[in-house]
């Protein structure tokens, strides 16, 4: 489980490096389909930073509060990560809908 939390925590740290990058990640979501490629720098940077978090805190978690089976746990880890993408490309979405 560890290196489950540091790859998503070294990932979530590559997504908000490489935001400024013209290609970044190459993770096109609703929000670059639908608004186009500006919003791509404000996706990354909010994906990486909502990676970084939920890596420290399902870390901080599974080892304060363990948990029943190590598979649930990654099962659930998994989809709060897919939330994490879900929640970059809704707050875009939101924020730049008007402009």
């Amino acid at each position: 489980m560890i290196a489950l939390f540091l790859v998503f925590f070294l990932f979530g740290i590559l997504a908000f490096v490489t935001a400024d990058k013209p290609d970044g990640l190459r993770y096109k979501g609703l929000a670059q389909k639908t608004l186009g490629k500006e919003v791509i720098p404000f996706v990354h940077r909010l994906l990486g930073i909502l990676l970084m978090l939920s890596a420290a805190v399902g870390s901080i978690w599974y080892f304060f509060f363990p948990p029943f089976s190590n598979k649930t746990f990654f099962w659930g880890y998994l989809l709060s990560t897919l939330l994490c993408f879900l929640i970059s490309d809704g707050v875009a979405l939101l924020r730049f809908k008007g402009k």
